[in-house]
């Protein structure tokens, strides 16, 4: 029941105030999302391939990495700092703090650098088995994703840390929820499949009304809420196992 606490608690964050929400988030996401989106109706391409060697196409590209980067960061830094430290900006647009978000994207990269070992392993016992049949391959599938979650989840709590001025080590993180690994696998997969349910109904409304030329607006509003819950999840994994603060 743990997971279902954590996620729960994870899902009220987004939506107890959804106008301060909205707010603090839309805007730093919408950047990346808008520029996405221009960058797709724009870039060069050859029968629906992007041209990358075009140099316009290779701007474009690194354009696009660098300013979906730096709006995740933003947005992540500021909700960190909001749901723990109550740190609401009275301006419209949030304060996008360079020092932190740097802080945030060399944590972020060690995050990521922590699941290779995970990724390396299982990709080897895949290929050693290969020859098991669909089912082993659906096996080794549902390992690897319940392994990269709970890698991930558990030393996710370094990035809200570094948000909010408190860096701890991967290792304070992940002795900190060693006996966490079952809930935060159930939390975020609750999550994931919340997201896709809700992701399909859309589809299937709009295919149902055959209007699948306006379907880029749910589709960002689902984005969106799918990142927010996401960096809620890591936030309430802080607070919790990092923080010791009580789940609701």
């Amino acid at each position: 029941m743990k997971g279902y606490h954590l996620f729960r608690h994870a899902l009220a964050m987004v939506l107890r105030d959804l106008p301060t929400t909205t707010r603090l988030t839309a805007v730093p996401y919408a950047i990346g999302a808008i520029w996405s989106v221009w960058f797709a109706v724009t870039a060069p391409t050859v029968n629906g391939v992007l041209m990358i060697r075009e140099p316009s196409g290779l701007l474009g590209v690194g354009a696009l990495c660098l300013l979906s980067i730096v709006s995740i960061l933003w947005l992540a830094v500021v909700w960190h700092r909001y749901v723990l430290l109550g740190e609401a900006p009275k301006r419209f647009l949030p304060e996008a703090s360079v020092s932190r978000m740097k802080g945030y994207l060399i944590k972020g990269i060690l995050t990521v650098l922590v699941t290779l070992p995970v990724a390396g392993i299982f990709g080897v016992l895949s290929y050693l088995l290969s020859y098991g049949g669909p089912l082993i391959g659906a096996v080794m599938g549902c390992g690897y994703i319940f392994a990269l979650v709970a890698v991930i989840g558990r030393v996710s709590a370094i990035l809200p840390a570094v948000a909010v001025d408190r860096p701890i080590s991967l290792r304070e993180s992940w002795a900190q929820t060693k006996q966490a690994t079952p809930a935060i696998v159930v939390a975020f997969l609750m999550a994931g499949v919340t997201m896709a349910v809700a992701s399909m109904m859309v589809l299937a409304v709009f295919l149902t009304a055959g209007k699948l030329a306006y379907l880029a607006i749910p589709n960002f509003l689902i984005q969106w809420f799918s990142t927010v819950l996401g960096l809620s999840l890591i936030t309430t994994i802080y607070g919790h196992y990092i923080e010791g603060r009580e789940l609701t």
